[in-house]
This record gives C-alpha cells, sequence and structure tokens, in this order.
C-alpha cells in the first residue's frame, strides 16, 4: 500500500486486524456480550492471547492450521472501537470440534397402527477441517451504524485476498437461546447433566481451555429430543435473540443451517462453500482511480493479512479500474493507482 497523501473520510469506519494497543476495547466489548458467546471470553489474559494469535498467524510466511485472525471495526474521527469479529482457519486444531446433528428415526407398529418420527441428536465431528467466521460483537452504541455487517462482509475480503490460508467450507456458529435469565434451556435439560456446571461456567471454561472436557462428558450415543423437556426442543436451532441481525446477514451471504447445532446451547451451524459466499463471488479486484461520490456504495478492500483495510465507500467498477474518491481511498491505506478489491455493498 501507497502512504497515504489525501485526508481521510471523517465520518468513515475501517476494518482492520487487532494490534495489542485494542486489547482494553476488546475487552469492554466482550464484558458487553453476556452468557453464550465462547469465541472471546471476558477475560484479559483470553483477549490478549486472541490478539497475539491473530498477530502471529497475519505475519505468517506459511498459513497455520489453527491461525485465528481477528479484526476491529474504528471509527475515523474518534479512533473509537466499535466492534470486533474473527476468522478462524482451520477448526479442530488443537482441539476436536463438536457439534450435535439432528436426525430423524422413524417408528411402526402395523398391529397398532402407529407410526412416529423421532428427532436425534448425535455428536460428530463434521466440521472439524472448516473455516469458522465468527466472534462478531458490535458496541450497542454503535447499533444502526452498519458495523455489523462492515465487519462480517470485510472478512470476506480478507479471506479471498489470501484464499489458500482457508478452507472449501466455511461456517458460523450461532449463539443459542437463553431464556430470560440468561439460562439455556437446552443446556439445563441435557449437557448440564452431564457436565456438573452452570451454563455459563461451563461456557467460559471451553472460551478459554477448548471443549475437549465435552468429549470426556457428553454421551456418545444418540439422544432421543423426545427425552428432553419441551423448553429445550423449542431451542434446537434457534438462535439468540441478538442474532437476528448476524444470522440474516449470513443468509444474504448464501449460509443456511444444514441440521448441525452447538453441544453448549443448541444454537444453530449455518454453513457455505468458500466460493459461493456472495461478497467473495462478486469481488472484483482493479487499479484505484479517483472518482466522484455519486455512486452507489461499494466494499472496498486494500492489502493483505497484516496491510489489509476495508471500509464502506461510493464507488463504481469501470472496466480494470475502480472509481472511489480519494478521501476513502485514504482510508484504506491506498491511492490512485494501487490495486484494491470492491464488492456491491447492496444486495
Amino acid at each position: 500500500m501507497s502512504v497515504q497523501s489525501e485526508p481521510v473520510a471523517r465520518a468513515a469506519i475501517r476494518v482492520r486486524l487487532t494490534v495489542p494497543g485494542d486489547a482494553a476495547a476488546v475487552l469492554a466489548l466482550a464484558r458487553k456480550a453476556g452468557s453464550g458467546f465462547t469465541s472471546l471470553p471476558a477475560d484479559p489474559d483470553a483477549v490478549a492471547a486472541r490478539i497475539a494469535a491473530s498477530q502471529y498467524a497475519a505475519t505468517s510466511s506459511l498459513p497455520t492450521s489453527d491461525g485465528q485472525y481477528w479484526f476491529v471495526a474504528e471509527q475515523i474521527s474518534s479512533g473509537a472501537i466499535l466492534g470486533c469479529a474473527a476468522i478462524f482457519a482451520q477448526t479442530g486444531q488443537p482441539w476436536p470440534f463438536y457439534s450435535f446433528r439432528r436426525s430423524v428415526l422413524h417408528h411402526a407398529c402395523p398391529e397398532l397402527n402407529i407410526a412416529t418420527q423421532v428427532g436425534l441428536l448425535t455428536m460428530v465431528n463434521d466440521l472439524g477441517g472448516s473455516t469458522e467466521v465468527g466472534g462478531l460483537l458490535v458496541d450497542p452504541a454503535a447499533r444502526g451504524m452498519q458495523v455489523g455487517a462492515l465487519l462480517a462482509r470485510a472478512r470476506y475480503m480478507f479471506m479471498a485476498a489470501s484464499p489458500d490460508r482457508f478452507a472449501h467450507r466455511v461456517f458460523a456458529e450461532m449463539r443459542g437461546w437463553q431464556d430470560e435469565s440468561g439460562t439455556s434451556p437446552f443446556w439445563e435439560s441435557l449437557s448440564g447433566r452431564f457436565i456438573p456446571m452452570r451454563f455459563a461456567e461451563a461456557d467460559a471454561y471451553g472460551g478459554i481451555h477448548g471443549n475437549r472436557f465435552i468429549a470426556d462428558l457428553l454421551p456418545k450415543l444418540p439422544i432421543y429430543e423426545t427425552m428432553l423437556t419441551e423448553q429445550a426442543r423449542a431451542a434446537i436451532g434457534r438462535p439468540h435473540r441478538d442474532s437476528a441481525r448476524a444470522v440474516a446477514l449470513l443468509e444474504q451471504e448464501g449460509f443456511r443451517h444444514d441440521g448441525l447445532v452447538d453441544v453448549f446451547d443448541a444454537g444453530p451451524c449455518m454453513t457455505c462453500a468458500f466460493a459461493d459466499i456472495a461478497t467473495i463471488r462478486d469481488r472484483r479486484v482493479g487499479l484505484a482511480k479517483a472518482g466522484g461520490d455519486d455512486v452507489p456504495a461499494m466494499l472496498i478492500a486494500c492489502g493483505a493479512l497484516v496491510d489489509f483495510m476495508a471500509t464502506i465507500a461510493p464507488g463504481r467498477i469501470d472496466g480494470r479500474d475502480i472509481d472511489i474518491a480519494a478521501c476513502h481511498l485514504a482510508t484504506i491505506g491506498a491511492v490512485a493507482g494501487d490495486e484494491i478489491a470492491a464488492s456491491p455493498w447492496q444486495r
């Protein structure tokens, strides 16, 4: 990237990789998330470890199987950190990644003229080796500013710039349903009976130490859903009330729920092929050209790995050129003539 020579767009928000100086702001975000957010525990050491791991992965010349990349959304005018998000290059490293797969078993008794369908939950490692997108948190004060959408989609631009570092299948594990007291009905009815810990306690432990204890303590045989409480059955595959926007963003990108749910709270797992993610599919690379503002919004990005930055800006793809106003180019550390990437913002 070139040295900035233009003033940045002061109202802009840009996404970049985290640095150690972001630790306090990221920890503050984690503390606002509540229980069920395993990817970013509200623990200073855990936050520092994730930032360090992100820096290591982004500066490694070769992809690391357990690499993780953490991003922040930074408000240009104030320097405030408005949100964060992550990519986990390959799940199942160093601990196996567990999910429950839902299936249906048919029972029939001709003598009684009775036929039933029974739901089953089976522990599987189907997502091992896949890339996970997660850790999406937005400061409540910044909601309505498109911060969540920018963070979510900037991750795909980052992945497209370094595709060899990521798997062909990408998934997101959504936080599961909780009641008004913050308790998971699924945990209380199933997982909590085998793991004698409160939901929030087990959730925090797994976020810091990994979930190997799940394999050690949860049953390996299929579980009949009819053995669970009505509230627990209703929670299977149901996202947390705060995850509705994240689910909608994933669906716009082409992600779908394919029957896998989280072993803690039964939140839905949504998957998509890397090449089918809409932002990646529609991404174009070209040379930046200073243009006007009277054009539709684009998601634009420049650089890769530690140099990656992304923002939303008015733009237009014109053959090999991508027309972007100079102030918006400066937001991502670029000038006219630099190679940048763009993808339509509106779906």
